[in-house]
């Protein structure tokens, strides 16, 4: 198994910068397109199934997989070189753009399944780390095959039963997210790191929890999860995203409450916060100090995490605008960030 290299710097940060731009716009443009859809401001002819796939997809595959695998490689893990990654790239455009127009179909499952190849390569060639690093970020290959691995059964239950499918991809996408993205977003900036034996079990069983089995076992899991990330910001040097971090963390010891798991408002605004706060902060700025992006960027996903929440006291239409408009301020903040980012360790 080859050892962990030293650090290394992004081989093209310019071109890195302007395709993770890209793919932030075109994220917080579908975004915004569905938000004002569902105020009634605005009339489109495409699905707005499709366009929510779109949308959640652009994401995933072009925004923050890309910006995890820039932190991976300042910090000395193997991640996917140039021509995989231009590889990569292009099968996210095509199943992002097939995803809108015509949803789940052939194109669409071709260039997912490229991606999901790909991801797995990326976990082949980081699997070095599982032995060499230690803490929550050696997880992050296992997460990766681990949650590729129900795939299939996604593929299946999407016919036969869409609730479970739906619980299938929510377990899918929190095994991502908690495993193999946010330890390496603690780690880049500088975070304590988190222990893998108590963190790695804790994140599985959230991860089912808020999928398709919650269980007392699962909130335990939630709460298990909220407070190590938690005591791991807790010594971040940067205050902002020690805060953001603090925040998700005691957020997701509130969801543990309730051991059928959060309503489907709770958890869309906590995934929103999650993703566009802490975890987005941390992948772009990385250990430098705190500059004034950031706190726009958190405020925003924190404004949109709460009217989410909110909009049944704020009324439907209010509440989406309210929601597009701290989109577009996140968004704003989001690209200047992207565009000062240094690829430094």
């Amino acid at each position: 198994m080859p050892p962990v290299a030293p650090p290394a710097s992004d081989p093209d940060p310019r071109a890195s910068r302007g395709v993770a731009v890209a793919a932030l716009l075109v994220t917080a443009g579908l975004g915004l397109a569905l938000r004002l859809v569902f105020a009634g401001d605005l009339s489109l002819p495409a699905n707005l199934s499709h366009l929510r796939h779109a949308h959640s997809h652009a994401g995933v595959y072009a925004l923050f997989f890309p910006l995890t695998w820039a932190a991976w490689r300042v910090s000395g893990v193997p991640a996917p070189g140039p021509r995989t990654t231009t590889l990569y790239l292009v099968a996210s455009a095509v199943a992002v753009v097939v995803f809108a127009m015509y949803g789940y179909a052939v194109p669409s499952i071709v260039a997912s399944t490229v991606v999901g190849v790909v991801w797995l390569f990326a976990a082949w060639k980081a699997r070095a780390i599982v032995r060499d690093v230690a803490g929550a970020r050696r997880l992050a290959p296992l997460a990766i095959a681990a949650a590729t691995a129900f795939i299939p059964a996604i593929a299946v239950a999407t016919r036969r039963d869409p609730a479970l499918a739906k619980g299938l991809v929510h377990a899918f996408l929190a095994l991502l997210f908690f495993l193999a993205l946010a330890p390496s977003a603690l780690h880049r900036v500088g975070a304590r790191v988190m222990p893998s034996a108590l963190f790695g079990p804790a994140a599985a069983l959230a991860a089912l929890h808020l999928g398709p089995w919650p269980s007392v076992a699962g909130s335990v899991g939630v709460l298990t999860l909220g407070l190590t990330v938690a005591w791991s910001a807790w010594s971040a040097p940067a205050l902002d995203v020690r805060l953001g971090w603090i925040a998700f963390g005691l957020g997701a010891c509130a969801m543990a409450v309730s051991p059928e798991g959060p309503t489907h408002r709770v958890a869309i605004a906590g995934l929103h916060y999650f993703l566009l706060g802490p975890l987005f902060v941390s992948l772009a700025k990385g250990p430098s100090p705190s500059p004034r992006w950031t706190w726009v960027a958190l405020a925003g996903a924190g404004a949109m995490g709460g009217v989410i929440v909110g909009a049944p006291w704020l009324g439907g239409a209010l509440a989406e605008r309210l929601a597009a408009a701290a989109g577009v301020v996140w968004a704003a903040a989001a690209t200047v960030g992207l565009l000062a980012r240094a690829p430094r360790a």
